[in-house]
């Protein structure tokens, strides 16, 4: 069992305790569809949406850091369009988060 002092801060994403240097968090967002779910999509869309905003980062100036289009990365956060491996992990680069963060994977 851990002891409680290895319990020092809550998950960003489940504000569940984090158990630092002992194991990670195993979280999951309550109520994220897992890929295969027609919802996921748009979960992800927002997802990504949510993180530009909270960086302060417009449509143009995202998509100018990862090296795509305006329109590429708007039909991504409306749905419309799966992303490739490399285009998240160019936006999870450009926001400064990890690629399974942005995917809604576990901690």
């Amino acid at each position: 069992m851990i002891a409680d002092a290895a319990i020092t801060e809550t998950c960003p994403r489940c504000r569940g305790w984090v158990w630092h240097r002992t194991e990670p968090c195993n979280c999951r967002m309550n109520g994220v569809p897992s890929p295969d779910h027609p919802d996921y999509l748009k979960a992800l869309g927002k997802r990504l949406r949510a993180c530009r905003e909270e960086a302060g980062l417009s449509l143009d100036k995202l998509a100018e850091r990862a090296g795509m289009s305006k329109t590429g990365l708007w039909e991504i956060e409306q749905g419309h369009n799966e992303p490739m491996a490399r285009t998240v992990y160019k936006l999870a680069i450009a926001l400064a988060v990890t690629t399974d963060f942005l995917l809604m994977v576990s901690c």
